[in-house]
């Protein structure tokens, strides 16, 4: 696989998204103008039980991993929290 150009490329064929989440969010609002309520539920929530993990991650519940992102009112990230733990903070 390789990365190039915002792509991930496979023998020259698409192979996938390089989006994250910090560029997903603002972009999920500015685009569709969904507030910023309801995108954080479109690209945690909903995932999640997509593929059903709900139990273990995509809101804050007790027993669930602590992996949280604080967003701004623009949906832009200010800081990431990893298990826990604060892993960024801008």
């Amino acid at each position: 696989m390789r990365l190039a150009n915002g792509r991930a490329m496979a023998r020259g064929v698409l192979a996938g998204s390089v989006l994250t989440l910090d560029r997903a969010l603002p972009n999920l609002m500015e685009y569709t103008g969904a507030p910023l309520l309801d995108a954080l539920r479109l690209v945690t929530v909903n995932p999640a039980a997509m593929i059903g993990l709900e139990g273990e991650v995509g809101s804050l519940r007790v027993g669930q991993v602590a992996n949280i992102v604080a967003v701004n009112a623009a949906g832009r990230l200010v800081a990431s929290i990893v298990g826990g733990q604060l892993a960024a903070s801008l």
